[in-house]
């Protein structure tokens, strides 16, 4: 067995984000996202995935994360997202799945199953679903939700939720799944709230924790970033309120940019940490 800190099950994609700010192709997908958030503070990051002869793995080995989960799909197609990003914080969504289309849970490894965290990034919810009744034995599989599957896929996303030993989404997320009904799940929240930052409730327990001032520039993914760093830094026993403010404060500095490769991965980042030096 491989001595994981986290693995992560998602969509790892080609990324065309169009704002005010410009028009990029950059690479992304829910899973490429968290796990580069991770890598941040782990050097033991797992991703599973299904991706086409177009994107190359260094990508990811650069980064220090572990890619026995990937599967290549020779002369296949890999996952593009069209995200559009307007100025009132709306956004439009289009997604080619190529070879992500069907989840394919074989690929995953056993050597992951040791792994102190299993996350599922946003993604379809009938694709989380899947993972999480395969995944079922394993007691601590968290769950990420979309905004635009949310609205489409409520009730899934309700099972999704009832389903995870950690939950995170958005106010708007949350709200949508509460007008269903009884929304007391088991599993502890962790609220991202954009650019007031997150929160983590858990019962009658609630951390809160405010986002630095950004100027941002693509907003995409930042979820999926803050997921990654907080999952990372709580596997290696940091506490909540200090893994929720760094991620914050990671998934802060991820919209300065397109895509994620402006963030600091490796051991330039453990040093920080160490340290005890702010981002």
């Amino acid at each position: 067995m491989k001595e994981l800190d986290v693995a992560i099950i998602g969509d790892i994609a080609w990324n065309q984000d169009i704002t005010t700010s410009g028009n990029k192709v950059s690479p992304g997908g829910s899973a490429y996202y968290s796990a580069v958030g991770a890598a941040r503070f782990s050097e033991k990051i797992g991703i599973v995935a299904k991706i086409g002869s177009d994107f190359d793995t260094a990508l990811l080995t650069e980064k220090g994360i572990d890619i026995e989960g990937v599967r290549v799909i020779d002369g296949g197609t890999t996952c593009r997202f069209v995200i559009t990003q307007h100025p009132d914080n709306t956004r439009e969504f289009s997604a080619q799945r190529g070879v992500a289309g069907v989840v394919e849970t074989e690929i995953f490894p056993d050597t992951y199953l040791s792994a102190k965290f299993i996350h599922l990034p946003t993604q379809l919810p009938e694709h989380a679903l899947t993972w999480l009744d395969v995944l079922a034995s394993h007691s601590h599989v968290s769950v990420d939700s979309f905004e635009e599957f949310v609205k489409e896929f409520p009730e899934l996303t309700r099972q999704m939720f009832r389903k995870a030993s950690l939950i995170f989404a958005n106010e708007t997320e949350f709200e949508i799944v509460r007008e269903l009904g009884e929304t007391s799940f088991d599993a502890p929240i962790v609220l991202k709230r954009g650019k007031d930052g997150a929160s983590y409730i858990h019962g009658k327990e609630m951390i809160m924790v405010p986002a630095p001032m950004t100027e941002p520039i693509d907003t995409t993914g930042a979820g999926d970033v803050l997921a990654g760093a907080f999952l990372a830094l709580r596997a290696q026993g940091v506490s909540i309120e200090t893994a929720l403010e760094q991620a914050v404060k990671t998934a802060s500095l991820s919209v300065t940019s397109f895509g994620v490769e402006h963030i600091v991965t490796g051991k330039r980042m453990h040093t920080f940490f160490k340290e005890g030096m702010n981002l």
